[in-house]
């Protein structure tokens, strides 16, 4: 990065200037001072927007002395001193989203400003003439500002000007305010070192804690003074960063917090008297002005402008000139800085130090996306290849992004590796390190961000370099050379189809590659590396000491180490085309040139620095085909540098950085423009808007020869031998002049063939106007030579002419309008020509368009892959009948998850067994068989059998009764559900809700068997008997028999069971106790204990006593019933283990069978020692008696079989009560159980089976 001092402005009668603000909206600067001075102004041409971009574009093609004119040296656009302050202005601000200023001076005047045909009025005047103004701020949507007073006023007010809140704070000295980005609370800071946070109405919420602070500055020591709070700034725009809250004290501590709850803030020192900090627009970094001057006793000192990242880390300090500087403000771009000195405001421009590189085709540059969520160290980055001959974009998503850097033709991306995916892979697969947060992926792009090779490396990256055939990247202490692929990937590697990032450290894992990373060569703990450069023969590592290594490449030994003079650190090195020379630049910007075959007298050694120093220096690039040519910027300036004699030619004004010195052109690109315009516009204007030819002094006195004479301009170029680019430019003005012969001597020097060529062409040709043709087409005017061709009736010359420099769309054009010869043929192939194009640009839509056309499938199988276009590949399985595009197809759909679709691809290309085991490996049995069965495939059976046991090793039940009932095996499915069920009761883990669940299923199944079975009359099995066809397959115990029996009855019981249990939580103990007694039916699915505890619960609570009593005779019984169940079972495996054991355990079991038998009994006393049961049923509790249907006995209501005939009354599944009436029963037409109409009608479903219900009334 690299700040300079450009303009000043003086403002009338020397008054001091004490504040400004620059709106990043309008662009308009407001400045105010002593003497009431206010001041608005505006320059002429700013840079964040097309402006300076419009410029450049009348430069397009031209190859100029000079560039665009400094910023800084443009006139105001709007220039108005407002005179209504009689005091000093204190404090200025803006209220961007309605276009206000607001003024204060030190009278307590507040005066709100607003704009109107171009000028600045009064809008409204507030004059408290009470205290001095200390802070105001707007909030971010305008709509609200907070004004304080050194008294401990506090004032809310609205834009419109009307007064929202008010409070005095007794006793605080208040001195600084600022709003929240969300405008939901306000930080008011007082000069006894609080900040106090309210809420937009004025309560108070709390305190921001200032431990670290006042802890150095302990009230009982005397000897150190407190500071005062020099503002709060909070970052208030759409992007995340880590430190939003700045806090500034003029002691030069800076405390930056995450949010105002913020308990661990950053404390950093400036090591300055600070007078104000700013953040740029877009959160970057802020600016920190102040003096040196730290006390009153020191006396006058140096002011300062120093630049802070977002993380606090000093990036650039700047000296300004003058007594005393007091503010400093961004504009929106944050390329420029204004600064209150004295009388004077400066404007500092800033030369950042952008991630670009370029390349011979196109540059790529990044700029920042939003910070990912929950990592702030991790930066998501947009790169953008941008290609050049057709301007196309190509947009790349990076996280993690740390830096790039580009060769020739392509471009290096160094990317951090987040822990998550970190943690994934495993810390201790990476040689074993565990270092997680240094594994760092390395990239690499072609020209137009294609992926070409990718590589891992287990180092913290923060330098890196690339040649022709390796990638150099080094942390603080060691660097590490990774050889990539010589040859390009094909374009069927496309980034879009590239794998994870997890998928290639899964495949980097077992690679040997890997292992390289234990190659890093180690270099110094104690001396950081500072910078790195790369050339084919060497290594350069530059140190924070000054001192700096060179390794001998591809062996990295180091061959030679020398010391940069006066101990300055390197910030930026370069080497020259041979290697012979480097240049650095170090942090103050001074330039340095090793030359490494030179003889150093004191030492005695090889290699001594050059005898030029220069000032002010931030980019800087050799020539490519000259060793001693160096392109400098200096500050607004373009020099270009003699390394041998150190020369210098004259100074060219420009502002851009240098993209490449060829040919004795320097091409420049002003990134400034293009980054902005990408973020705000993004531009669609041609990349040469922003770029520059600025030819050197050499050619500039060339051509100024030529003009006179081509002789003496050939005698100049002789006395340049290593230029061989002059002979390039005599040799085109000689053609143009139809100068052969001196063209031809011209083409000879530079050993220039094809143009010697062109040479014997032309004197053939007798026509003046075809050599015209020729030699325009020769100096790349194809549009002019087209024109020749055409006038004199030769298109079949512009053709060929479009043909060979690959303007495809063109050749199109004149094949329709001229109609030449073989033009179907030539046609087709041009468009097929056409299409390969846009592949290789990987613009698969319109390759689509011109492959559609020519009938080309088996490119179009290739881009419809490329776009993920689904529906274009299955169109393309009936047009072709190529087997293998047919098998490339069907690969891609199974890939895609589309089976049915992969599996009419494959089929139709005679692959029916991979057909079939795609359907295997989708689980898409039922697919699977129907093709074996109609291609008479018989090992179905066994691949579906492998497949179960595999799922059954692993447990997998559910997946299993997936799998058959996929396969229309219900029978299978349902044995499985079985299973299921039986192990969950052993693990105790299957609630009410899962078992009728699952119990649910095998209805269904049952149903589902039965259905198909009516459905196809042709298969003589039932579902029913394949549950039966086997004891493997069912099991031979009695509860799976009775299952079969009854594939509803587990259901049923689970359900009566839930729906008891809603009863009794709801209140319904008469519906309770009725739905428990249906319960007895099912003792093989519930405990007998459970049924009858909820019996005698529900009976109980409903006043019923005489079931309650028989429910407890049940459980008294049932508590002995089931120890010696327990028993006997257990002595049938006795003999497995010892007697003595055997014998301590059914001790326990009894001693636990009697404990429950005695504590039934005793809450029976307690129930029935006041509530007698008695065998008749009485009115007392209150219990309906009902006429049987069948024999007419009088019976209870909740009777659930006739004690006189025997009949046996269905359970209501809605209610569950005992069905009376047959005439009200209902029935569901799945599971057939019944209901109550009455009770059913407020359902949509069947309570049991969720079957849709349909009542006929």
């Amino acid at each position: 990065m690299y700040v300079h001092l450009n303009k000043k402005i003086t403002v009338p009668n020397c008054s001091k200037v004490r504040t400004i603000a620059w709106s990043s909206d309008h662009d308009f600067i407001a400045c105010g001072g002593e003497d009431g001075i206010l001041k608005v102004i505006k320059l002429e041409q700013h840079l964040s927007g097309n402006s300076l971009a419009n410029t450049a574009i009348n430069n397009v093609g031209k190859k100029s002395t000079s560039t665009k004119e400094s910023n800084g040296s443009k006139n105001y656009s709007h220039n108005q001193n407002l005179e209504s302050h009689k005091s000093t202005v204190q404090s200025v601000c803006w209220n961007e989203p309605f276009q206000k200023l607001t003024s204060s001076d030190e009278s307590g005047s507040i005066i709100v400003w607003m704009l109107y045909k171009g000028n600045w009025y009064e809008e409204m005047v507030n004059n408290r003439n009470k205290s001095l103004v200390t802070g105001m701020a707007w909030t971010h949507d305008g709509q609200k500002i907070c004004i304080v007073y050194d008294d401990g006023a506090i004032i809310t007010g609205s834009v419109d000007g009307n007064r929202i809140w008010g409070k005095e704070m007794k006793n605080a000295n208040l001195c600084q305010v600022e709003w929240s980005p969300d405008s939901k609370t306000i930080l008011i800071g007082t000069n006894e070192l609080e900040i106090q946070v309210f809420d937009s109405m004025g309560n108070f919420v709390k305190k921001i804690a200032l431990s670290t602070m006042q802890t150095y500055y302990n009230r009982s020591n005397g000897s150190k003074e407190m500071p005062n709070l020099v503002c709060i700034k909070w970052f208030k725009n759409n992007r995340s960063i880590e430190y939003p809250l700045l806090l500034a004290f003029d002691d030069g501590s800076i405390q930056l917090m995450r949010n105002d709850s913020d308990d661990f803030p950053k404390i950093i020192n400036a090591e300055i008297r600070i007078s104000s900090v700013d953040w740029n627009y877009s959160g970057t970094m802020f600016a920190v002005v102040g003096n040196s001057k730290l006390s009153e006793e020191t006396g006058n000192g140096k002011n300062f402008l120093k630049l802070y990242d977002s993380n606090g880390d000093l990036l650039q300090i700047v000296k300004v000139p003058g007594n005393e500087i007091y503010d400093c403000s961004w504009d929106r771009t944050g390329l420029r800085l204004a600064l209150t000195v004295d009388s004077y405001i400066f404007f500092a421009n800033v030369k950042q130090n952008y991630e670009w590189g370029s390349m011979i085709n196109s540059i790529v540059f990044a700029f920042p996306t939003n910070v990912m969520a929950g990592d702030y160290n991790v930066v998501g980055r947009r790169l953008i290849f941008w290609e050049r001959k057709t301007n196309s974009q190509y947009t790349i998503e990076v996280n993690g992004f740390c830096q790039l850097t580009t060769w020739t033709h392509c471009c290096g991306v160094v990317s951090r590796i987040t822990e998550q995916i970190s943690s994934n892979f495993g810390s201790e697969s990476i040689n074993g390190k565990s270092r997680p947060n240094d594994l760092h992926s390395l990239v690499l792009y072609n020209s137009i961000g294609t992926l070409i090779d990718r590589h891992l490396v287990n180092l913290k990256v923060k330098h890196c370099s690339l040649n022709s055939n390796r990638m150099v990247v080094a942390s603080n202490d060691s660097f590490y050379v990774w050889q990539f692929k010589q040859q390009s990937i094909a374009a069927n590697i496309h980034a879009s189809t590239v794998k994870s990032v997890y998928n290639e450290l899964q495949m980097n894992k077992n690679s040997d590659d890997l292992l390289a990373t234990q190659s890093s060569i180690f270099v110094s703990r104690t001396d950081p590396i500072c910078c790195i450069a790369t050339s084919e023969k060497f290594l350069i590592l530059a140190h924070k000491m000054g001192t700096i290594n060179q390794y001998l490449l591809p062996n990295s030994i180091r061959v030679h180490q020398f010391q940069l003079d006066g101990g300055s650190v390197p910030s930026c090195l370069a080497l020259n085309r041979n290697s012979s020379k480097l240049a650095v630049i170090d942090r103050s910007n001074k330039l340095h040139i090793y030359d490494f075959d030179a003889n150093n007298e004191q030492t005695k050694k090889e290699g001594d620095w050059l005898g030029i120093q220069m000032q002010d220096i931030w980019d800087m690039r050799w020539a490519s085909d000259h060793n001693d040519m160096l392109a400098l910027c200096e500050k607004n300036r373009l020099i270009v540098v003699n390394g041998v004699k150190l020369e210098r030619e004259d100074a060219v004004p420009s502002d851009g950085y240098i993209s490449s010195f060829d040919k004795l052109l320097i091409e420049i690109i002003h990134l400034d423009v293009l980054i902005i315009d990408s973020i705000e516009t993004n531009p669609k204007t041609q990349l040469e808007s922003y770029i520059e030819l600025i030819e050197s002094q050499t050619i500039r006195e060339l051509k100024e020869i030529m003009q006179q004479s081509l002789t003496d301009a050939f005698n100049f170029a002789l006395q340049c031998p290593n230029m061989a680019c002059l002979w390039t430019i005599i040799s085109e003005e000689s053609l143009r002049r139809v100068q052969l012969d001196t063209a031809n001597l011209a083409m000879i020097k530079q050993k220039n063939y094809a143009g010697i060529q062109l040479i014997k062409k032309l004197k053939k040709l007798n026509d003046d106007e075809l050599k015209r043709g020729e030699i325009a087409a020769y100096l790349h005017q194809y549009d002019e030579a087209e024109k020749v061709y055409i006038d004199t009736n030769r298109p079949e010359l512009a053709v060929n002419m479009r043909k060979v420099i690959g303007d495809y769309q063109h050749v199109l054009e004149l094949l329709d309008k001229f109609h030449i010869s073989n033009y179907e043929k030539e046609s087709e192939l041009v468009r097929f020509q056409l299409a390969q194009q846009y592949v290789d640009h990987c613009q698969w839509s319109k390759a689509v368009e011109y492959f559609e056309k020519v009938d080309a499938n088996e490119q179009l199988v290739s881009c419809y892959i490329h776009m993920e276009n689904y529906e274009g590949l299955i169109r393309l399985i009936d047009r072709i009948s190529d087997k293998t595009l047919l098998l490339d197809i069907g690969i891609f759909l199974q890939s895609m998850g589309l089976c049915r679709d992969s599996v009419r691809a494959m089929v139709k290309a005679n692959h029916v067994e991979k057909a079939i085991d795609f359907c295997v490996s989708m689980s898409e049995w039922k697919m699977a068989i129907d093709l074996a069965h109609e291609h008479h495939i018989e090992h179905i059976d066994s691949i579906l059998s492998q497949y179960v046991q595999h799922l059954l090793n692993e447990r997998k039940y559910i997946e299993i009764i997936e799998v058959y009932r996929k396969a229309n095996k219900n029978g299978k499915s349902a044995s499985m559900v079985m299973t299921l069920i039986s192990e969950l009761k052993k693990a105790q883990r299957g609630d009410a809700v899962l078992m009728k669940k699952l119990f649910t299923l095998i209805g269904l199944l049952h149903y589902e068997s039965r259905s198909k079975e009516t459905a196809n009359s042709q298969q003589s099995k039932t579902a029913l008997d394949d549950l039966l066809s086997s004891d493997d397959v069912i099991g031979s115990n009695n509860s799976n028999k009775k299952m079969i029996e009854d594939p509803w009855k587990g259901a049923e019981a689970y359900h009566f069971l839930l729906l008891t249990q809603r009863h009794l939580y709801d209140g319904y103990y008469d519906l309770a106790m009725k739905t428990a007694l249906h319960l007895q039916d099912y003792e093989e699915f519930i405990s007998s204990e459970d049924i009858y505890s909820l019996i005698a619960m529900a009976s109980y609570n409903r006043k019923c006593f005489s079931v309650c009593s028989k429910a407890f005779i049940k459980l008294e019984a049932s508590s002995l019933e089931s120890y010696f169940s327990h028993d006997s079972n257990w002595n049938n495996v006795a003999f497995l283990v010892d007697s003595d054991e055997t014998e301590s355990s059914n001790s326990k079991e009894r001693e636990i069978s009697r404990d429950k038998q005695e504590r039934y009994e005793r809450m029976a006393v307690e129930i029935f020692a006041t509530n007698p049961p008695n065998d008749k049923v009485s009115n007392r509790e209150g219990v309906i008696m009902v006429d049987c249907k069948f024999c007419g006995l009088k019976i209870p209501d909740y009777s659930t079989s006739c004690e006189k005939c025997n009949t046996k009354f269905l359970p209501c599944i809605a209610s569950g009560q005992s069905i009376m009436e047959p005439k009200n029963q209902w029935s569901c037409n799945l599971c057939g159980h019944q209901a109550i109409k009455t009770e059913i009608k407020q359902y949509n479903n069947c309570p049991l089976c969720h079957y849709k219900i349909f009542i006929n009334t």
